[in-house]
């Protein structure tokens, strides 16, 4: 099972966002997209994180678009939306609408701008957002990602808010690309989510209790790393080849640029020129190289998954 209580495992998908010309959220293509990655075999999509070109998005914009999607019959309990923005009262603001919805899950980002504030700053930042989930009883995972926020989520902290607010802190998604940091969440406590933000270490994550990985790459790669992960999580002997075919298309993605390249493989693969534009200051790869780069990457996905 994906969920058992506020025990969240699987592959969770960091969607894209599609933009119009006007730069406003495309929420039919986004809506179809959600749709394919859980048909797929994503566990959730969470939209609206760094993928998704969150902070970037004004809060009243991200709030419709999670309404449109919902209301396209996309099932709010396949979703892990991100509510997290540097403002407080954004981040409370977007946390009770979306809890409101019924998600599996909303994912918080803490404050960024002001660099690294003290641990009694991030506590009373948290709070709110976290007493906003516990009325519905929506489980909170918490981002860590301080090559971008420049504020790290310490161990420490998740085990004092965890003291006020229980297993509504249900997990930690950790992009630091730091292994030790990974296993000092690891070593927490086994009903604490840990989801590295990268599907290359899930080899090495799942065996120590790791309940999955939360992936921009998985945009596109959602069948491999599904495959891969229910291989980790059930077999007593793992196929090489499928573990490094997934490792092998998270690198190519990665050593891309990850955000620009899973919009060109989006746009080539779904012709929806929707995928082709970023809110400024991101800028999308050219016609040419994208096609390039598509070119390349279904070479290389057609490896020994067979396409």
């Amino acid at each position: 099972m994906a969920v058992t209580g506020h025990r969240l495992r699987g592959v969770i998908a960091a969607a894209a966002t599609p933009f119009r010309s006007n730069l406003e959220i495309d929420h039919a293509c986004l809506g179809d997209h959600v749709r394919a990655l859980l048909a797929g075999g994503c566990h959730f999509v969470s939209p609206f994180g760094t993928t998704g070109e969150a902070s970037s998005i004004d809060p009243v914009a991200r709030m419709g678009a999670l309404e449109a999607l919902v209301e396209d019959g996309v099932p709010a309990g396949a979703l892990i939306p991100g509510t997290g923005a540097a403002a407080l009262s954004d981040t409370i603001r977007m946390t009770a609408h979306a809890c409101a919805l019924g998600p599996a899950a909303v994912l918080i980002l803490p404050p960024f701008y002001y660099g690294a504030p003290c641990e009694d700053g991030l506590a009373a930042f948290f709070e709110a957002p976290l007493a906003a989930a516990a009325r519905t009883d929506t489980p909170v995972i918490l981002y860590n990602i301080p090559q971008m926020t420049k504020v790290p989520i310490w161990p420490r902290l998740i085990c004092r808010l965890r003291r006020r607010f229980g297993s509504i802190v249900a997990g930690v998604k950790d992009s630091s690309g730091d292994w030790k940091q990974t296993m000092a969440y690891l070593e927490l406590s086994e009903d604490i989510s840990v989801f590295p933000g990268n599907e290359a270490l899930l080899e090495t994550a799942v065996p120590l209790g790791a309940a999955g990985c939360i992936s921009g790459s998985m945009n596109v790669t959602a069948e491999v790393t599904r495959r891969t992960f229910d291989m980790l999580d059930t077999a007593d002997r793992h196929d090489r080849d499928v573990v490094d075919h997934c490792r092998g298309l998270r690198a190519f993605i990665q050593d891309a640029g990850l955000m620009q390249a899973v919009k060109a493989l989006l746009w080539r693969r779904t012709g929806h020129r929707s995928w082709s534009r970023f809110v400024p200051p991101l800028r999308p790869f050219s016609e040419a190289r994208s096609r390039d780069l598509a070119d390349a990457f279904e070479r290389l996905a057609a490896g020994p998954m067979g396409g």
